[in-house]
């Protein structure tokens, strides 16, 4: 599905009742299956964009659709659960519950997407293994280290073979070899599916495996 966005404004707070414009985008459309390395420099907005895609940041004023779907004519509820059978996002923070292990980490998107049963069961820990983590599946993220809280989050995002796959810096905190690994899983997983995926990155050698590389202020103009 096709992801569009039209005269999108998102503005902040910004003292004695002023507002900052972080976002202003006339619009923009990523076709079903593209690939797009999104860049930008520090407090470009790149991440509040990936959120507003993600329905996680209502913008000021503006349309994101996900094909036919209008995502904030959703209620939130309707757009949590849209989220999680259609939207993977891997965050820059990972945003992992520190209650639950590994595994309930992601088996709790597959719930929030009424995929359930055994066959959810088995394809987290296919997941898992593909990710090397298999021996950590009980742990809780306290007792991980950051790469592997960074393969957690890349799992928990990819659980459901989304349609559109939001990544905000998602091999930042990994080492050449499982940057690397980590990359061709979000690639391969992409492409089986047939996702659209827009990454925003810092990191060179990650640029070099997209064709389209976009600044952010470019966007729809």
């Amino acid at each position: 599905m096709a992801l569009t966005v039209d005269q999108l404004v998102v503005e902040f707070p910004a003292g004695q009742a002023g507002k900052r414009r972080v976002l202003d985008i006339p619009a923009a459309t990523f076709e079903d299956g593209s690939r797009l390395c999104l860049v930008g420099g520090s407090g470009s907005g790149k991440t509040t964009f990936l959120h507003v895609l993600a329905g996680i940041i209502r913008p000021t004023s503006g349309q994101v659709r996900h094909g036919d779907v209008d995502l904030f004519a959703l209620s939130e509820s309707a757009r949590d659960r849209f989220r999680a059978r259609h939207i993977g996002y891997v965050f820059q923070t990972f945003n992992l519950l520190q209650s639950l292990t590994a595994l309930e980490n992601i088996r709790i998107v597959q719930t929030l997407a009424q995929v359930r049963g055994k066959e959810a069961a088995e394809a987290a820990g296919r997941m898992l293994a593909r990710l090397g983590l298999s021996e950590r599946a009980r742990a809780l993220p306290r007792s991980l280290s950051v790469g592997e809280q960074q393969r957690v989050a890349l799992a928990r995002a990819l659980i459901n073979r989304p349609k559109v796959v939001l990544a905000d810096e998602p091999t930042a905190n990994l080492d050449s070899r499982l940057r690397d690994e980590a990359l061709e899983l979000l690639m391969a997983v992409t492409r089986e599916v047939g996702s659209t995926l827009l990454l925003v990155t810092h990191d060179r050698e990650v640029m070099q495996r997209f064709e389209v590389q976009k600044d952010l202020a470019e966007l729809g103009r």
